[in-house]
């Protein structure tokens, strides 16, 4: 058995010279990936440079990262026919990137880069699974590599943006948002307080990433599509009046500029019961449910609460979050499940009630002492 499984290993770590290099980068709980530009080659990456602002951990002073294309999402498009170098990368804990019909897979260990490769010889979708226990949240770290016709990819590459073009995206300018936030102050309100009479959650305060995959979400088609969701509907039809990236930009630099007022609290529940369910929870969201980029988790703490009790039954129900595409939401709908009935919806959301709504850290460092 040795013998003949070394001539395989042979094969398994001697990677063609013309295959194409991508890095792919796991993280608790997602995946995203990175593609040399022009040059043919990556730009340096430090884990010291982490952050929100730099999920990627780009070197800025590299001039060869310029170029590099950054793929943020869990979706990931490659070329038939064509070997595939992946270089894997870690951001926290041991991961494991598998694709079943690839017939291989290997670990991510975090400080240094393994790799394997693969040549996909059929188009179609298929799933990226993580397959060493990671965390909480490891059942639901899914992604998705579409393999293609090689124009098709072609196209698909020119699209992503580079390193460069994000860094020099322009900040949202308030006052032009302000004219296109007219259209949704009529159910939002003038400051984003939202209206639960028409169906329209707080904006004020929300995080600017989450408004903006959501606006995107709209936009695609991604959210509001289920035949059940008519109020996602309706911002599918609204969010269509924002038609280009700055438009995006600028409707949430202006929402930035509401002020985050308290709102009040409409649902009743066991708030020890929800206490205990909401450690689920809070290790995406925040102990304080203050939310959490690096895991695409948004706040819950100060959002309205008959908002977030509908939208957890939406994804009991698979009425958000079961689009192909919605692979955040797929983690949801997954996470939701543990809420065995209705009156487990309002006692988590009656715990989230007594979250501080302006995010206070040193709380939020004691209840995660605590947890």
């Amino acid at each position: 058995m040795l013998a003949p499984g070394l001539f395989v290993w042979n094969d398994f770590v001697n990677v063609p010279e013309d295959a194409q290099e991508v890095e792919a980068i796991g993280q608790q709980w997602h995946w995203t990936y990175r593609f040399p530009g022009e040059d043919g080659e990556f730009g340096t990456v430090d884990a010291r440079l982490l952050s929100d602002d730099n999920p990627f951990g780009m070197d800025p002073d590299d001039p060869r990262g310029r170029d590099d294309v950054l793929v943020d999402s869990n979706i990931v498009r490659l070329p038939v026919d064509k070997p595939v170098k992946l270089l894997l990368r870690s951001k926290d804990v041991l991961h494991n990137f598998t694709v079943a019909q690839f017939r291989v897979k290997m670990d991510l260990v975090p400080g240094l880069v393994s790799y394997l490769w693969f040549t996909p010889t059929r188009t179609g979708e298929f799933e990226v699974l993580c397959e060493e226990l990671c965390g909480i949240g490891h059942h639901t770290m899914r992604g998705k590599v579409e393999v293609t016709e090689v124009d098709e990819f072609d196209s698909w590459l020119a699209e992503q943006a580079t390193y460069e073009e994000l860094v020099n995206t322009p900040d949202g300018d308030p006052e032009a948002g302000q004219q296109l936030y007219a259209v949704c102050s009529s159910c939002h309100g003038a400051q984003g307080q939202g209206n639960k009479n028409m169906n329209a959650p707080k904006l004020a305060g929300q995080e600017a990433w989450y408004m903006r995959r959501q606006l995107e979400y709209y936009r695609d088609g991604i959210r509001g599509a289920h035949e059940d969701d008519t109020y996602g509907q309706q911002m599918a039809a609204m969010v269509s009046t924002l038609q280009s990236d700055k438009a995006m930009r600028d409707v949430i630099a202006y929402i930035e500029t509401f002020p985050d007022e308290p709102v009040a609290s409409t649902i009743s529940g066991n708030e020890q019961r929800g206490r205990q369910i909401y450690q689920v929870c809070g290790a995406c969201h925040g102990w304080d449910g203050q939310g959490i980029q690096a895991v695409k988790a948004p706040r819950q703490a100060g959002m309205q609460d008959w908002y977030l009790v509908r939208q957890l039954e939406n994804f009991k129900q698979g009425i958000r979050g079961s689009h192909p595409d919605d692979m955040y939401g797929h983690q949801m709908m997954q996470m939701a499940s543990i809420l065995s009935d209705e009156q487990a919806v309002k006692d988590v959301v009656a715990y989230i009630n007594t979250l501080p709504q302006n995010g206070n850290s040193q709380l939020a460092m004691k209840r995660s002492e605590e947890q």
